[in-house]
C-alpha cells in the first residue's frame, strides 16, 4: 500500500507541476486531472474502509474526508475538469488543494499502518 501511494503522489505531483508551469489547465490535461482524481478517489475509499476496519479514530478521518472533499469540489468547480477548454488556476491555491489532501492521507495512512502494526503484535505475542 505504501508504494502505491508513493507512486500515486508522485504521479499527481508532476500532474501538478506540468499544470502550474503556465497556470492553465487545458483539455488534455483535465483528462490527465480526471483519470488521476479517479485514482485518488480510490485509494481514498480503500483507506477509509482500512481506517474502519482497524479502529481508527473517526475523528482521524474525518480530517482526510474534508480534505477530500475540498479538493473534490475546488476540482470540480474551481478548476472546471468536467468541461471543455482552458481554465486557469491559482497556483497557491491549486497547489494547496492536493498538498492538503496527500498531508492527511499519508497522517491516516501512518495511523492505519501502526493500527495493523500493533494487532500483529499482539495476535504473535498471544500464540506464544
Amino acid at each position: 500500500m505504501i508504494a502505491d501511494a508513493s507512486n500515486a503522489q508522485a504521479a499527481t505531483q508532476a500532474l501538478v507541476d506540468a499544470i502550474l508551469d503556465d497556470n492553465i489547465i487545458d483539455p488534455a490535461e483535465k483528462t490527465r486531472l480526471k483519470l488521476q482524481f479517479a485514482e485518488i478517489t480510490s485509494s481514498y475509499n480503500d483507506l477509509i474502509e482500512l481506517s474502519e476496519g482497524n479502529n481508527i479514530d473517526y475523528a482521524d478521518y474525518t480530517l482526510l474526508t474534508n480534505a477530500y472533499d475540498g479538493l473534490k469540489t475546488y476540482l470540480e468547480v474551481s478548476c472546471s475538469i468536467n468541461t471543455s477548454g482552458n481554465v486557469s488556476v491559482n497556483r497557491e491555491e491549486f497547489s494547496k488543494k492536493f498538498t492538503d489532501y496527500y498531508k492527511e492521507y499519508n497522517t491516516l495512512l501512518n495511523k492505519v499502518q501502526t493500527a495493523i502494526a500493533q494487532k500483529e503484535a499482539s495476535a504473535i505475542a498471544q500464540e506464544q
